[in-house]
């Protein structure tokens, strides 16, 4: 036997609040660091799996300069890159609602 609310009343269980994606606005690559922002203030814990097109780059650690920037240390230089490839769902980089970075790869 199934019981149902009353027509007309709306449950109290508590909804889940939604994700709002994150976007990149834009990048800037110096030396060998990597400084992204982003559409709103980002929440950084660890250092993004985020990969480049540049040959042994490979990401070391992580800082965030404003609250929409993430700045993103490599082991090689990056001033010359030209695509960013986004870990999907990278747990390092969310915001408030708990959104993650949405597109899987940035060309600058």
């Amino acid at each position: 036997m199934l019981i149902h609310a009353p027509l007309g009343k709306q449950s109290r269980l508590p909804r889940p609040r939604p994700e709002t994606p994150i976007y990149i606005t834009g990048a800037v690559a110096v030396g060998n660091v990597l400084t992204l922002t982003f559409d709103q203030p980002v929440i950084l814990s660890g250092t993004p799996g985020f990969t480049t097109d540049m040959v042994g780059a490979t990401p070391v650690s992580a800082t965030r300069p404003a609250i929409n920037q993430v700045a993103i240390t490599f082991s090689a230089g990056v001033a010359g890159l030209n695509v960013v490839n986004l870990t999907f769902r990278d747990p390092a980089i969310r915001n408030a609602s708990g959104g993650y970075v949405t597109c899987n790869t940035y060309i600058l």
